[in-house]
């Protein structure tokens, strides 16, 4: 990428907005946070300068600034960034189109991980017009910081992330069948979101078809498997712990108390083990998630008398 960008030269210009949003992603991929965003940042301006704010050659480059500032925790930032991106492909495409499903994917984890953020930060809130019509799925778009603001409640968001995930569920199945590889990532965070609202059963339906198509694009060792067996197995714990008020007060329970948990969590640390066997066997992880996988694996074997 750097050596095509030294050869294009200053008239080819959108050619070197293209490279420039390639270049951003691999340098996302990379980690390299800021230096991906002032290549999509500049990628952006040379589109917008050559075909206007809207033009359908920003849609990638949009999209993919929204996922940095959702990487790095900007979900106000990259909200507004998926809905723009969104609302130019939908008055580029028809509605149903395939380009469409991997923005409300991204749009509708957005809103859910915010959501789940918000949880535990109740104070920051996100906030929309209070002018935009009630009826458009899409009157909420942002464009600007400046627009007039209320607050939304967590259940609004969580709503609207299910109908994002849903559209994106449903085109891709349309056009490509259920087991196309984009959906096992929509059903995960479908199967997230499930568990956020207790539902805990309909979300490990979500992880388990997610892992299949999953394993069957990438192999049952990929570090993705990992991430929906680590989902499965929190599912597990989370129904598992529900009539207690804390892990504290289920480790101080009775035996007879505990009972209709232990097999919930048996199959929790079946998940979590295989989680772990996977991200210990992959180079160039993260160790505070590992870490993190252990911790929760070692307290599932002390719970369990199987230390």
């Amino acid at each position: 990428y750097e050596e095509e960008l030294a050869l294009l030269s200053t008239d080819q210009e959108a050619k070197y907005a293209v490279a420039l949003n390639d270049y951003g992603v691999l340098l996302e991929e990379m980690g390299r946070f800021e230096e991906a965003t002032d290549c999509l940042t500049k990628a952006w301006e040379i589109q917008q300068d050559l075909f206007g704010p809207d033009s359908p050659e920003a849609i990638s480059t949009c999209n993919n600034l929204g996922m940095i500032m959702a990487d790095t925790g900007d979900f106000e930032e990259a909200e507004t960034l998926y809905r723009h991106a969104l609302r130019i492909a939908l008055s580029y495409y028809k509605e149903g189109h395939p380009e469409t499903a991997v923005l409300y994917s991204n749009l509708g984890e957005l809103l859910m991980r915010s959501a789940e953020y918000d949880e535990e930060e109740p104070d920051d809130v996100f906030t929309e017009d209070e002018d935009s019509a009630e009826d458009d799925i899409l009157a909420k778009d942002r464009l600007t910081k400046d627009d007039a603001e209320v607050a939304t409640p967590i259940e609004d968001r969580l709503a609207e992330s299910r109908h994002y995930l849903m559209r994106s569920l449903e085109i891709n199945t349309d056009a490509y069948g259920l087991s196309y590889p984009d959906n096992a990532c929509t059903l995960s965070n479908l199967g997230i979101l499930e568990d956020m609202e207790g539902n805990h059963g309909k979300a490990r339906e979500h992880y388990r078809k997610a892992l299949e198509i999953q394993s069957a694009v990438a192999g049952a060792d990929h570090p993705h498997c990992a991430d929906i067996l680590h989902n499965l197995g929190v599912s597990y714990i989370e129904e598992a712990l529900e009539p207690f008020s804390s892990p504290e007060e289920f480790s101080a329970a009775s035996l007879e108390q505990k009972k209709d948990a232990l097999p919930m969590l048996h199959k929790a640390l079946e998940c979590e083990r295989k989680a772990l066997r996977i991200l210990d066997s992959v180079a160039g992880l993260s160790q505070n998630s590992i870490e993190m996988l252990r911790n929760e694996v070692a307290w599932l074997e002390n719970e369990l008398d199987l230390g």
